[in-house]
């Protein structure tokens, strides 16, 4: 029941105090929460109390297991763990029925516990079954492990998957032959089954591959043009558009009445000198307009006062050529200043400084992209209520966006399916979906220096695949940022945790580092800024092996793109299928561990070869992390 109990009051608690405030207890700066103090104890119990209220009101007792509420409705009514509000190890979601049980149907990925060893012991769960067929026993059998907090055996040793095996299509005796093992465990030398395929048609057209889209942003930290000394290495990458924050250091609104705008275009130039179309980030307070220091103060004292200064901001840029530019309200609303932003917005306050920053933003430029809410968390409740806003009272919102850092790409696809998922509830928007902060996690990154230039395919391609309009990879360059500045116009907390973070940690956003030497990961970008004009067909039966083939009909060539994503070594045949003649190829290797950062050493070129018209078979090998590259002329 103890469940049961912190769900309502988290309810009560947001119902109460907002989201902002309860979000604190499970962000990343909770330790600093004064939890014995009368004002966090009132509300906690204030909370409480109505969430105890909610229970007997809807179940006629306060009694209630969780169990009996939270439930899978397969086959069967299945009771559930713990749900998402708390990111819990396994969770849980669905919509709350009618008969007050929250029917699940999202959550998670499959749960896989391994110990190592020989052999190897491995458990895992697949929410709900791997059959989607009712009449089948595997429709609901892991449904009702997962209700009774049990994994199932998964078999791993080529013996083990012939003992299980349930059903085989083909002949078994072929499956056997691939998969025959010596008494040590190891596949049998005699029986190696063959590299899986990956297969190039060039015959097979997709359309404009478009990677331009796949873009980059550059973080609130110093009203300097923290990038202008890289402007030509990033026009090289020819990104469509690059992401700013518009900051309280700018300072725009020096006083009423009386506009700055120079120190911002500095760096707004940088971005059109790169070749780019920028989306400007509405993140800044002006002290005349916000007088207390408070990241819980979101709205100005002056709405005249706050529409003249968005209308002049635009109507700036409008005048100089910047016609149909993205404009975005807000960064990390739903965080605060644990986002590098002085605001937290509440769902409700945040509707209201959109529709007047959107409006004020038209007006200036009828032409302009507007959106938001560029959220830390994509399941804040921030954009639902953003949605309805603009669905009920027709608002323009040209775009949706929010962030995410993760070192597994499947959650950045994550987060874009359940975006597009929530769009889809209001099909009269018609909004673009940008995800315009994304990297591994900064948090505990992976140590091994190749993972990250693998890391930027696997992820654009999950990007590619789930049919994100834009992203922008965070960040171009990694910079310290000033005490000083910051203290300006965010708290003491605040001010303390920015500088902590970029002056003291170890830092690996950037494409370019402190001392802005180049770091591999631009040599991803560089290599996927070659894949232009069409997409052709790449499938791949590899597990960690993937790719992207193009044809440019201006440059007269094909470029094709493949990295494993793995910690282990990998062997693919790339089978090749309507080569339209005999062809030269350029391969190149992404060379993330050499000790130079120089182009030729990171993009090391092997000795060219030819592969005939028609179709054909080669063999490839990969080193762990391993990217690869073909020019074919």
């Amino acid at each position: 029941m103890a469940f049961t109990y912190i769900y309502f009051w988290a309810k009560s608690y947001e119902r109460l105090f907002g989201g902002g405030e309860l979000s604190r207890f499970i962000s990343s700066g909770r330790k600093r929460i004064d939890l014995g103090s009368s004002e966090e104890q009132e509300r906690a119990w204030k909370a409480l109390e109505e969430a105890l209220g909610e229970i007997e009101r809807r179940y006629g007792r306060c009694e209630v297991p969780w169990g009996e509420i939270n439930v899978v409705v397969r086959g069967g009514v299945f009771p559930l763990g713990g749900c998402g509000r708390f990111e819990v190890l396994h969770p849980d979601e669905g919509e709350e029925a009618e008969d007050g049980r929250i029917h699940c149907n999202d959550g998670w990925g499959h749960l896989m516990v391994v110990v190592e060893g020989t052999p190897k012991e491995i458990w895992s769960l697949l929410p709900y079954g791997q059959s989607e067929d009712p009449e089948s026993p595997h429709y609901n059998d892991q449904a009702k492990l997962h209700s009774r907090r049990m994994p199932k055996r998964f078999w791993f040793a080529p013996e083990e998957i012939l003992a299980h095996a349930k059903s085989i299509r083909g002949r078994k005796d072929r499956l056997e032959a691939l998969i025959r093992v010596d008494f040590s465990g190891a596949l049998g030398t005699e029986a190696d089954p063959p590299p899986a395929e990956v297969t190039a048609d060039f015959r097979e057209r997709l359309g404009p591959i478009e990677m331009d889209r796949m873009a980059l942003g550059q973080g609130g930290l110093s009203e300097e043009p923290m990038w202008d000394s890289r402007i030509e290495e990033i026009r090289a990458l020819r990104p469509r558009m690059i992401r700013l924050f518009i900051q309280e250091y700018f300072d725009l609104l020096p006083e009423r009445g009386r506009y700055h705008f120079e120190t911002l275009d500095r760096s707004v130039e940088a971005i059109l000198k790169a070749g780019a179309k920028p989306l400007l980030c509405i993140c800044f307070k002006p002290r005349v307009l916000f007088p207390e220091v408070r990241q819980d103060l979101v709205l100005p004292n002056d709405w005249e006062e706050w529409d003249r200064l968005i209308y002049n901001l635009v109507l700036h840029y409008k005048e100089r050529g910047g016609r149909g530019w993205y404009w975005e309200v807000a960064n990390e609303p739903d965080i605060g200043e644990d986002g590098g932003c002085p605001y937290r917005f509440e769902p409700e306050s945040y509707v209201l400084y959109y529709r007047r920053t959107a409006a004020a933003v038209l007006r200036a430029d009828p032409e302009a992209r507007v959106g938001g809410p560029a959220r830390a968390n994509v399941r804040s409740p921030i954009l639902p209520r953003l949605l309805e806003a603009c669905e009920k009272e027709s608002l323009p919102l040209h775009f949706i966006s929010w962030h995410i850092y993760s070192s597994d790409p499947r959650a950045v696809r994550g987060t874009i399916e359940y975006a597009k998922g929530l769009l889809g509830k209001h099909p009269g928007i018609k909004a673009e979906t940008i995800l315009d902060e994304w990297n591994m996690d900064l948090m505990t990154p992976p140590s091994d220096p190749r993972f990250q230039p693998c890391f930027i395919p696997e992820a654009i391609w999950h990007m590619k695949e789930a049919g994100l309009d834009y992203s922008a990879y965070y960040q171009i360059r990694d910079w310290h940022v000033s005490f000083e500045t910051f203290a300006r116009f965010m708290s003491p907390g605040g001010t303390a945790f920015m500088t902590r973070w970029w002056n003291r940690y170890p830092q690996y956003d950037g494409l370019f580092d402190f001392q802005n030497e180049v770091r591999p990961a631009y040599f991803s970008f560089k290599l996927l800024s070659r894949l232009s004009g069409e997409r052709l067909s790449l499938k791949s039966a590899h597990p960690s092996v993937r790719g992207f083939l193009a044809h440019d009909e201006r440059l007269r060539l094909h470029a094709l793109l493949l990295w494993n994503f793995s910690a282990s070594p990998a062997q693919a045949e790339l089978v090749l299928l309507g080569l339209p003649k005999d062809m030269r190829v350029r391969p190149v290797v992404l060379d993330a561990a050499s000790p130079s950062s120089s182009e030729d050493a990171r993009l090391r070129h092997l000795p060219a070869s030819e592969w005939k018209k028609g179709d054909s078979r080669v063999r490839i090998e990969f080193e762990p992390w391993g990217v690869r590259f073909w020019s074919i002329e």
